[in-house]
């Protein structure tokens, strides 16, 4: 996350909404090591003195963030943001449908169905950083070798 330093600011908010900081990772600056930085789980404190660095650079930081504590549980469409909902509806209802047919003793139990959609959701639960990180598009040759007796 690119924060501009300002000669007047060591404070900065961050600016994801519903987030909050766990920790910071890494910090990339000329002039500021990770050791001069402190943050809660909204700010992100510099005890460096900015007005001595160049104010066209900008500091970036590797937060780890976290969903807020303050979110409110009777609205679903504040647990998680929109696109991820999405695109990742088909590997949420594979497994809600799995867990809810797989139930024992309900009107909807069905054992193989509820099989059947554990495993879609397993696979699509495995597949989902791969697709996150190339976008669904292969990005090298995949080669399937014939079995040789």
């Amino acid at each position: 996350m690119p924060f501009r330093l300002q000669p007047d600011k060591q404070v900065f908010s961050i600016s994801q909404p519903k987030a909050r900081v766990v920790m910071v990772l890494n910090a990339q600056h000329a002039g500021i090591e990770r050791q001069a930085i402190d943050y809660s789980t909204e700010k992100v404190a510099i005890n460096v003195d900015i007005s001595t660095l160049d104010p066209t650079d900008l500091l970036y930081l590797t937060m780890a963030l976290a969903p807020s504590l303050d979110v409110d549980l009777e609205s679903p469409a504040q647990w998680m943001p929109g696109d991820i909902f999405a695109s990742k509806y088909t590997l949420l209802l594979h497994g809600v449908l799995g867990v809810m047919m797989l139930q024992t003793a309900k009107p909807y139990s069905n054992t193989s169905l509820g099989q059947y959609h554990t495993q879609i959701y397993s696979r699509e639960l495995n597949a989902a950083p791969l697709t996150d990180r190339d976008g669904g598009l292969p990005t090298r040759q995949r080669w399937r070798f014939p079995r040789f007796a």
